[in-house]
């Protein structure tokens, strides 16, 4: 299949859920242009693809495609399947649109009613840098993500954590990467272990520093995924909230563990925190799972066979 990338001028892998060069490598031809108007009219006449690939449909909505329009032939159908990270507002218009796909679940059922002929889910690959893992672990437990002082059950499981090497279960040591407008309001004990704001650049070293890594349900879907795959792809272990993104991505109880209270977290990691056996077989099968569902060609594959599923047969003419 001949598939025109249409991607933003910041990059060719700008936005996209997974490289693009994934796709030759399944025998696929792919061009790469920018959405600007004419170079897309451009290249769709000089290629005369079989699929648009929108790296980001907000932003490259039906308007932007209709410059290209008039050079798509009648007897060969062009797909046009887009990539949205976030919901479309309410002025998008994804009726040019024969697929969109999410890892967000608004965005998913917004899409048809924004004008999308199907909405699929469909994640991103983990292309994140791995690090190398210390032979001891400077933490026990990393958090990051954003909070306030308002009370809910991540607070209160950070506040459990940092009370926790106070009471009677003995050493614990948790680490916090904490984000927000709020953070005056928290309590001691959390700004104790408190380092400030982590990049996504700087979690897989930070991550690999850690046994375990802390996920909550409310998490949003690309920050839930980022912390996911950092922490698999470290080799860290990670507990996460029942109803949470890992629940999507990975085996629950077997890939990773869950929590359901303050008190079930605590619990998991006292057990975990000397790296049991299971921790050592949970954090494996992670692993695997990661490599073989959420490599770049993985991901790759499944997009592919999202396009031969709704490419339509040529149509004669004469």
């Amino acid at each position: 299949m001949k598939i025109l990338h249409v991607h933003e001028a910041q990059g060719v892998e700008s936005g996209a859920p997974f490289p693009v060069s994934a796709l030759p490598g399944l025998g696929h031809t792919v061009l790469s242009c920018s959405g600007d108007g004419a170079a897309l009219r451009a290249a769709v006449e000089r290629f005369d693809p079989d699929a648009l690939w929108i790296a980001d449909a907000i932003k490259t909505d039906r308007r932007s495609l209709r410059a290209a329009e008039p050079l798509f032939p009648v007897e060969k159908p062009v797909l046009t399947v887009g990539w949205a990270a976030s919901p479309p507002a309410s002025d998008v218009d994804w009726s040019g649109f024969d697929l969109i796909l999410s890892d967000d679940p608004q965005c998913l059922e917004r899409a048809v009613e924004r004008g999308a002929g199907k909405a699929e889910a469909f994640h991103p690959a983990c292309t994140l840098a791995t690090a190398s893992r210390p032979a001891v672990p400077r933490w026990d437990i990393l958090f990051r993500g954003g909070v306030t002082a308002q009370a809910g059950s991540r607070l209160e499981c950070l506040r459990e954590l940092a009370k926790a090497p106070l009471g009677f279960r003995g050493e614990c040591s948790p680490v916090f990467f904490l984000a927000g407008d709020d953070l005056a309001g928290l309590s001691s004990g959390l700004h104790l272990y408190n380092q400030g704001k982590l990049d996504d650049h700087a979690l897989p070293t930070a991550m690999a520093d850690s046994r375990m890594a802390l996920l909550f349900a409310d998490e949003t879907v690309t920050a839930a995924t980022t912390l996911a795959f950092a922490a698999v792809s470290s080799g860290t272990l990670l507990l996460a909230e029942r109803g949470s993104v890992a629940e999507r991505l990975f085996e629950p109880d077997r890939d990773f563990l869950r929590f359901g209270s303050p008190s079930e977290l605590l619990d998991l990691v006292y057990t975990h925190r000397e790296w049991s056996e299971t921790a050592h077989a949970v954090t494996e099968r992670a692993g695997r799972t990661l490599r073989e569902r959420h490599n770049p060609s993985a991901r790759a594959a499944r997009f592919a066979a999202l396009l031969d599923s709704i490419r339509p047969p040529r149509r004669s003419v004469g």
